[in-house]
């Protein structure tokens, strides 16, 4: 069944992030209509973070950029990898993300 009250927008991009593997944030607008028929834009990141404990990680980086996009636009989600590799990794709260 497809929904109606969800359509991704026209608008796409692709951030570059700081990583010895040439990885990239990929961001979309979602547009959600909202009961009143207004819609509501969602900011949508998905992105694969360093996955290896590589020295120095660039993961810590790689949340804070999405941060400051979704700070930007207002709202959002960002969907990944977001395991701990280092004891000290606590890259969700320290930028200010919410795991849900």
């Amino acid at each position: 069944m497809a929904c109606n009250s969800l359509h991704i927008a026209r608008r796409h991009m692709r951030v570059s992030l700081p990583t010895q593997f040439g990885l990239d944030a990929l961001c979309c607008d979602l547009l959600v209509n909202s009961p009143s028929g207004r819609s509501l834009r969602i900011l949508f990141i998905n992105v694969h973070l360093n996955s290896l404990p590589i020295r120095p990680s660039w993961r810590p980086q790689h949340p804070a950029v999405a941060a400051s996009y979704l700070s930007a636009a207002g709202r959002g989600l960002v969907a990944g990898d977001f395991n701990p590799l280092f004891a000290e990794d606590d890259i969700i709260c320290s930028n200010g993300l919410v795991n849900t």
